[in-house]
């Protein structure tokens, strides 16, 4: 309690300080007499509220001797006698601004109190550590003889004689840092079910060290409660099991500073006037504001570096099947157009080793989804992260990385290049100065919305291909653009160059994802029949963009045929997969599904935090086998949808400007190509979450362009630009959601109790 007295006194003895030293600078405003009245008021209101609502989570709530925190006090005094002091001088933006941001530093922090931490009042203060008397281990649960039992298996723990007033169980955990995140349910069995269990919380959990508060509410009697532990990957340790009549008092700095640092900034775009700001690309001020939130969603994919990623050391001998792209540079470097794998005897003598059932009858043992053809073992997955990653990597070092090694840095470029592609096709287009505040938010929810954090989570061999292609690119969409508006003659060229290259490295890691690229065309054809300049620079520009792309797509073509004899083919009709992909055909009937599945499909509702997971929804209906797995559909993020809401005003009206004809071109590609790839992705390949960010790059670009031209006067627009940026942060706190269910991913290994903390801080009623 003492904190709610010292720290407003420190303060108002500072605002005297300041008041003292601007008095000597600034033209006094009102008398100094009225300005002390104010201060005394209202160090002495927020004392006392302060002290007040330490007193009730002292004496109301369990462990409450916590109290309140020193440092969310000491913002509070801040706020409220900054903004008592500011009304003394001429700044009225700035006194609305802190009386804002004093009311709302007020009101949080007694939100913190009495509504996040309302489930802790209680009348009863019962913490008693359940006797291993009263404990029952099941199946698969072995007292360790100290308190703790450990579980290796699906089972639980069976309490009995728990005090009546019991609420809450906590349970504190341990298990090994490598285990994936399982269930944690508590069952309870009651006056209303008296023999079987009814499940009354479920948690996600990795146990990492970590102590797990569950809630009930009974009917009558409890009578006995059931701790299940399911799907736990490794042994668990479970120790220190407590009834408790609430859940501890527990006033968290962080949920009270990110609240407040929300508000501020809500209050600064309102009080400020920020909303009617259009970005200047000269203004350096503007430039710096996007270049530290450029940076920012680069660095952003450091968030799923995978702890464990390190450089594996490389003799020759090494077989490293769980990377398919290491046994490509291993074959590189041996000089084999194969992998250095020996074939199963029994799969070099079948007939027809595509068929996944014949396999499985004759018992042949093989390298799962890899190609085999002509006796040899091959790789289907695109060239281009072993020749643009991994081949210079072994070249520096002498050792081959770590797939998430490759994964992260193609994550961090990608999101780099795909800023710099959104300002490029600012000023392609000619947006009028568009708005400043929604071009900062717009760049964290399209690295969200184009699947950049999904496939930095989800690292495997499937997604290095995606994260890699989408990263070459936006690199060549950012020279592309970038090349059409430059004045300097020299520069063109170049960037041509690099625009060209990077699309043949994105056609050589994924190339269904290079067909965003096309976007690209109106403004290429406009070069050529520009008439204001010499047929052979138009010719040479041309060349600068072509000649790069025909030599990777001669290089491309070349490396499939000494593989498999066809310059098309890169493998996928040979994998030994689920089903033989020989089977699968271009088919019109299949479109329906494809729309559902890559536009519509919802995510996975469940009833525990994160809540949101992507999902299988396969269909009866294909009229044939289609691979069907986990995703959601692209119309699913917010920011995709509320953007293409307003392609009326993307369109525009039809004028004969360049300008507009080569916009609406754009949208038209923009539009179009997504639905074309998502047919023959799903006639050719099937579906799954990677392949639908094949689409959101240019529903993306759709969607900004959207949004951009419904915001232009946000001051008449106030719906458009508030649910603009609604979506927004939407997009990403979904998107966030769905990687913190991935349980395996590695924004789970790099912050093992994340999932428990984001619970806490988010689900604070139970």
């Amino acid at each position: 309690m003492i904190w709610s007295v010292i720290v407003p006194a420190v303060f108002f003895v500072l605002s005297l300080s300041m008041m003292n030293i601007c008095d000597k600078r600034f033209k006094k405003k009102k008398e100094k007499n009225n300005t002390l009245k104010m201060l005394i008021f209202s160090a002495c209101l927020t004392g006392g509220a302060m002290l007040l609502l330490s007193a009730i989570a002292i004496s109301n709530m369990p462990n409450g001797k916590s109290g309140i925190s020193p440092i969310a006090a000491t913002l509070t005094c801040t706020a409220v006698l900054g903004s008592v002091l500011v009304k003394r001088y001429d700044a009225p933006k700035l006194a609305r601004f802190l009386k804002g941001c004093a009311v709302c530093a007020c009101v949080l922090f007694a939100a913190e109190v009495l509504l996040f931490n309302g489930k802790s009042f209680t009348k009863q203060a019962l913490d008693q550590t359940v006797s291993s008397a009263d404990i029952t281990p099941g199946a698969n649960a072995a007292d360790n003889g100290d308190g703790s039992y450990t579980i290796t298996g699906d089972s639980y723990l069976q309490l009995s004689n728990l005090p009546q007033e019991t609420r809450v169980i906590s349970v504190k955990l341990s298990t090994d840092k490598n285990s994936n995140p399982f269930d944690l349910t508590l069952g309870l069995t009651d006056g209303d079910f008296t023999i079987n269990p009814v499940t009354v919380q479920h948690k996600y959990t990795r146990g990492q060290d970590c102590e797990i508060m569950m809630s009930f509410k009974p009917f009558g009697d409890i009578r006995k409660v059931n701790i299940n532990i399911l799907h736990s990957s490794l042994p668990v340790t479970v120790k220190d099991i407590r009834a408790l009549s609430a859940a501890p008092y527990h006033f968290s700095l962080l949920r009270f500073t990110v609240l407040l640092a929300i508000a501020a900034l809500l209050l600064a775009i309102k009080c400020f006037k920020l909303y009617e700001i259009g970005y200047d690309s000269k203004k350096r001020s503007h430039i710096i504001a996007v270049a530290v939130m450029t940076a920012l969603c680069a660095m952003s994919a450091f968030m799923f570096r995978y702890p464990d990623a390190k450089a594996r050391d490389y003799t020759g001998a090494e077989k490293f099947m769980d990377d398919p792209y290491a046994m490509t540079l291993d074959a590189f470097v041996k000089d084999l157009d194969y992998l250095d794998i020996q074939p199963d005897e029994k799969l070099l003598q079948m007939e027809d080793p595509y068929s996944i059932d014949d396999r499985n009858a004759l018992g042949v043992s093989y390298q799962w989804d890899y190609a085999f053809y002509n006796g040899h073992y091959y790789t289907y997955f695109g060239v281009g992260p072993v020749i643009a990653f991994y081949y210079p990597y072994y070249k520096l070092t002498g050792k081959f990385p770590h797939m998430a090694s490759a994964n992260n840095f193609f994550a961090f470029f990608g999101i780099l290049f795909m800023c710099l592609s959104m300002l490029a096709l600012i000023k392609l287009l000619k947006i009028k100065k568009p708005n400043l505040v929604l071009l900062l938010s717009l760049l964290p929810a399209s690295t969200a919305a184009m699947g950049f954090w999904n496939l930095a989570n989800e690292i495997d061999r499937y997604t290095l291909p995606s994260v890699s292609g989408l990263c070459f690119l936006m690199l060549c969409l950012f020279t592309g653009m970038t090349a059409v508006t430059t004045e300097k003659k020299w520069l063109k060229p170049l960037l041509l160059v690099i625009g060209g290259s990077a699309l043949a490295f994105s056609v050589s890691c994924r190339p269904t994802t290079a067909f965003g690229a096309a976007v690209l065309v109106p403004f290429f054809v406009g070069i050529l029949l520009d008439k204001k300049q010499k047929l052979t620079f138009r010719l040479a520009q041309a060349a600068s963009f072509v000649v790069p792309l025909i030599i990777g797509a001669a290089l491309i073509m070349r490396y499939n045929s000494a593989r498999f004899g066809s310059a098309f083919e890169f493998g996928t009709a040979y994998q030994l997969t689920v089903n033989n992909i020989k089977a699968d055909r271009l088919d019109l009937t299949k479109f329906p599904a494809a729309i559902m599945h890559f536009f519509l499909q919802l995510p996975q509702f469940k009833n525990a935090f994160p809540f949101f997971a992507s999902t299988t929804n396969p269909m009866e209906n294909y009229g044939s086998y289609s691979y069907t797995a986990i995703g959601i559909g692209a119309l699913v993020l917010p920011l995709v949808t509320i953007g293409l809401f307003f392609l009326p005003e993307a369109y525009g009206p039809k004028t004969k400007e360049l300008t507009d004809r080569r916009r609406r071109q754009f949208l038209t590609i923009c539009l179009v190509m997504p639905v074309v790839l998502a047919w023959l992705e799903f006639c050719l390949s099937g579906y799954i979450t990677h392949y639908v960010f094949d689409l959101t790059p240019l529903l993306t670009f759709a969607a900004m362009i959207g949004i951009f031209r419904s915001c232009t006067a946000p001051a008449s627009q106030k719906r458009r630009y508030i649910l603009s940026g609604v979506s927004m942060a939407l997009t990403m706190v979904f998107t966030l959601c769905i990687a913190l269910n991935w349980f395996t991913g590695s924004l789970a290994r790099h912050f093992p109790q994340l999932l428990e903390k984001a619970e806490d801080l988010m689900i604070f009623w139970r």
